[in-house]
């Protein structure tokens, strides 16, 4: 069986500054409210740092929070929920974050690497499935 941890990328000669992260956290969350998918899922809303071109639901709702697996009832059998995300289509910043911090680091990871989905997700505590 393999290491779970061995799925980890270290990103080498890379970094951030986490100050300006959190400042540019803090003035997104003050023009834009996260979407909780109008009351569907409980638990999770985000806020999407990049869409599908010419595609706003791209934003919205399930494409948010995407697929996830939840243990619905007491017989503790993960069941999937939501459709799967054509990550790959996801290629353009959000123009209205453009002057945060976020661009910036999205621009120096776009110049390494492939990105989809990039979000801020919001999750309650005990909401999510985890490796022990």
């Amino acid at each position: 069986m393999m290491n779970e941890l061995n799925n980890f990328v270290k990103l080498r000669n890379l970094g951030f500054n986490i100050h300006l992260m959190r400042a540019a956290f803090r003035r997104i969350t003050k023009i834009q409210d996260f979407d909780h998918a109008e009351g569907k899922v409980k638990y999770i809303s985000g806020i999407s740092l990049n869409k599908i071109p010419n595609d706003n639901k791209s934003t919205k709702g399930k494409n948010i929070w995407g697929r996830y697996w939840i243990k619905p009832d007491q017989t503790g059998k993960e069941v999937e929920r939501a459709d799967p995300i054509n990550e790959g289509a996801y290629t353009e910043f959000v123009s209205k974050f453009d002057d945060t911090y976020f661009k910036y680091v999205y621009d120096c990871l776009s110049k390494k690497y492939l990105l989809g989905r990039v979000r801020i997700l919001k999750k309650e505590p005990m909401s999510t499935l985890s490796w022990h």
